[in-house]
């Protein structure tokens, strides 16, 4: 069957299995997502310091590293560094100086070599205007846009105290994790850091809101996202809830750097 629907879940609250087989063989993987019909899958994969491996082969595999450090390629993979790995692709030698965790999305098989190994340090990139018709507060960095299937991979961040105002649905999946922050919304609730979600098209979600602003990592699969937005009634006083329920100030009781030196 094709991916379920799954919104959300705690990626490290999955249960990590070796690796036995294949270009991850002896690291750890959390897989978060599956589709049993064209064996792609999303998985929080942990590899041990020293771990090399080549991603080269008939499916393309798309990287964004949380933690650790490392090569792909010769080029640096550092926390926050995004790559695609398409069919075939040369110089795909994936190494770990530390033990580092990467979120690892493996795509359906295509038949033949599309191109070279992209790589983004999204920490590095600049932040530009949302790709939709959002509140002023969210921007996003934009990875990549597939030119076969214009799926889209891109980081998008919130400032503190950004409230949405309208949910949405669009034809595209849409599959996220929450790198940091806080968010919650109207359909399903909050979420955290490192909480995940595989949304398939046509699924009614939002709005936003976040106390302490969010960055996610996103992606859409099945074409361009058109988006269709719906006012609803009650959320202001559900995002006012929300707000109320910690304080406005954050670290409260916690010494200054500058107090500390004293």
């Amino acid at each position: 069957m094709a991916r379920p629907h799954i919104e959300s879940i705690h990626a490290y609250d999955v249960s990590a299995e070796p690796v036995v087989e294949g270009p991850l063989a002896g690291a750890l993987r959390r897989e978060l997502s599956a589709d049993d019909q064209d064996g792609s899958s999303t998985a929080l994969v942990t590899f041990p310091a020293g771990w090399s491996g080549d991603l080269a082969g008939p499916r393309p595999i798309e990287l964004f590293a949380l933690s650790g450090g490392g090569e792909l390629g010769g080029l640096a993979v550092r926390p926050g560094t995004w790559a695609w790995v398409p069919t075939q692709a040369a110089g795909a030698l994936l190494s770990f100086a530390v033990a580092s965790d990467v979120l690892v999305m493996v795509e359906p098989e295509r038949p033949t070599a599309t191109g070279e190994i992209e790589l983004v340090d999204t920490v590095a990139e600049r932040y530009a205007e949302s790709m939709v018709a959002v509140p002023p507060g969210l921007a996003v960095k934009v990875m990549r846009i597939d030119p076969e299937t214009s799926d889209r991979s891109w980081v998008a961040a919130s400032v503190a105290g950004w409230l949405g105002y309208k949910a949405e649905i669009h034809p595209t999946v849409e599959e996220a994790l929450l790198l940091r922050g806080d968010c919650l919304l109207d359909n399903s609730g909050e979420m955290r850091s490192c909480d995940y979600f595989w949304r398939p098209g046509g699924i009614y979600h939002g709005p936003f809101a976040t106390r302490d602003g969010m960055l996610f990592f996103f992606r859409t699969k099945g074409g361009n996202m058109a988006v269709d937005f719906f006012e609803v009634d009650d959320w202001a006083d559900k995002a006012r809830a929300y707000y109320d329920a910690e304080p406005y100030v954050t670290g409260r009781g916690r010494p200054h750097a500058d107090d500390v030196r004293r």
